[in-house]
């Protein structure tokens, strides 16, 4: 990429759901039009449920964790931050003992 560039803002849906994007800048490209086309590209599964993470990132982020303690600690956010019950962290994570992983947690917490 060379300069001078432009970047631009899309919002896929509420609040911490921004994405910035940088390009060149050509001057015979209208921006404004530009990020309205843009923004039509992005999948609408994405304004449905921002920032949801997919089982196979989870997976990935739990790859790269180098204890089992963190790779609870993962799945624990991933699944107490959507408010998913037991049977649901289950079928969309994966994650079969999430009552389990959740106490051992909050009692970590309450340690701490």
């Amino acid at each position: 990429m060379q300069l001078p560039v432009v970047n631009f803002e899309i919002c896929t849906g509420g609040k911490g759901s921004q994405k910035l994007y940088m390009t060149e800048q050509h001057s015979d490209v209208d921006y404004v039009k530009f990020v309205s086309l843009f923004r039509q590209l992005i999948p609408k599964e994405s304004y449905a449920h921002p920032g949801l993470i997919n089982k196979d990132t989870l997976n990935a982020l739990c790859g790269l964790a180098s204890t089992e303690s963190d790779r609870k600690l993962i799945r624990y956010a991933a699944c107490h931050s959507r408010g998913l019950t037991q049977r649901k962290s289950s079928k969309e994570y994966g994650v079969s003992n999430f009552k389990v992983v959740q106490s051992a947690v909050e009692e970590s917490l309450q340690e701490a």
